[in-house]
């Protein structure tokens, strides 16, 4: 009997998602399915400086030969002066930007150095799109800036029940949008996104 219960434990541990809890002045809980074998990647930009009346600040484009599984995006912020509030949205593109400059120069993480190449497109603005693609707002936060605690805005798709934002063809994307808002004096932002290709 107890060899019984001891392979029931062990099979309900096996099969329960793995938690991983972070202690900060934002608590964030990330979900792992360890039996899981997507492939994962992440995509970080540190340091950035969101330009005057921010639009899209970064947008992470589909695939034209994957499915995109987006599980959770950060913005943090770092700043030199204190009290301002960014409003952030999160917005599910349907057609490309155009206009504008942008940076592609981050490098995409693998989770997993077996995974095949990304295939994702992420670009960071350094001048705002002339025009913005179709879009509907999906998550919103406020980014408070501050001095002395780092403060992040996180959306996870991932936890409890949730669904992951799916992008299918290279036209989709997920953009961090800051509502034509101009950051404080000496306001910097870091972003991360990360997400499976199936």
């Amino acid at each position: 009997m107890k060899k019984i219960l001891s392979l029931f434990v062990l099979l309900a541990f096996a099969l329960v998602p793995f938690m991983v809890y972070a202690v900060g002045p934002t608590a964030v809980t990330a979900t792992y399915n360890l039996n899981n074998p997507r492939a994962t990647y992440g995509y970080v930009e540190i340091g950035a400086t969101p330009v005057s009346a921010c639009t899209d600040l970064a947008v992470l484009y589909g695939s034209a030969t994957k499915t995109i599984k987006i599980k959770k995006v950060t913005i943090e912020q770092a700043s030199t002066s204190a009290g301002a509030v960014l409003n952030v949205s999160l917005v599910k593109r349907t057609a490309v930007n155009t206009g504008g400059t942008t940076t592609t120069t981050a490098t995409i993480s693998k989770f997993d150095s077996g995974n095949a190449t990304v295939t994702a497109s992420p670009v960071l603005y350094t001048a705002n799109a002339s025009a913005l693609g179709a879009g509907t707002s999906i998550a919103e936060g406020s980014l408070v800036f501050s001095t002395t605690n780092p403060n992040k805005v996180v959306f996870n798709f991932t936890e409890g029940n949730g669904t992951p934002v799916t992008l299918r063809g290279v036209a989709q994307g997920l953009a961090l949008y800051l509502n034509a808002q101009t950051k404080p004096s000496g306001g910097t932002v870091s972003i991360s996104y990360e997400f499976e290709e199936l």
